[in-house]
């Protein structure tokens, strides 16, 4: 696993340096890290539309094409999150964040939100049953 900058990541996969920034900040790289103020990426990470064909399970079968695309953005952002595994917790704390905020933000940042949501949420849970007791 060599990280890489984005431009050497480009050059290796063929691709437009513009392309894989842009890719990054919507991300869409899943391995994507900021060290000392350069984005690095692993090279050997999929292509975001190459990823596609392994990337579903038995969720995605059977989505038109224009609903792929939101599907891969509702999975990036669960990758992200740290209550992604828990996915009946992750889909309650997504849907408190408007959808407009949720389409203009990158899947970490939203990822962000969706955690500070859910740990409000066990805050104030915690809170409460240490009252109750």
């Amino acid at each position: 696993m060599a990280m890489v900058t984005l431009g050497e990541y480009a050059k290796l996969h063929g691709l437009k340096v513009t392309n894989v920034r842009t890719a990054q900040r919507r991300g869409r790289l899943l391995t994507s890290v900021k060290r000392h103020g350069v984005w690095m990426v692993d090279e050997a990470e999929p292509w975001y539309r190459d990823r596609r064909r392994d990337w579903y399970t038995d969720e995605a079968k059977g989505l038109p094409a224009d609903e792929i695309d939101v599907y891969d953005r509702f999975l990036m952002i669960r990758h992200y999150a740290q209550c992604g595994q828990y996915p009946t917790t992750f889909r309650t704390c997504l849907d408190m964040i408007p959808a407009d905020v949720r389409e203009a933000l990158p899947a970490q940042q939203v990822a962000a939100l969706v955690d500070a949501i859910h740990d409000s949420y066990e805050t104030g849970y915690r809170a409460g049953m240490a009252y109750a007791a």
